[in-house]
């Protein structure tokens, strides 16, 4: 609606829980701005401190592949 749209995804799993999701606002008819969101907590029971940085490192880099992957589907 009006050159733009949005999704939010409720997270409720057994690792992750929070929200998260994504803002597309039309800037001309050739440009698309993406704007993503997240804010997810780790759940206690199936995170230790030493494997906390690795959820997140593994879960960035899945998040930043999907856009990617997003980014190249939406040009062809």
């Amino acid at each position: 609606k009006n050159g733009r749209a949005e999704c939010l995804v409720t997270k409720d799993g057994p690792v992750l829980s929070g929200t998260a999701g994504f803002n597309l606002k039309s800037l001309d008819k050739n440009t698309t701005k993406l704007e993503w969101f997240e804010e997810i907590q780790l759940r206690p029971k199936a995170v230790f401190w030493w494997t906390e940085p690795f959820v997140y490192l593994v879960g960035r880099a899945a998040f930043t592949a999907a856009l990617k992957k997003f980014a190249k589907w939406n040009k062809n």
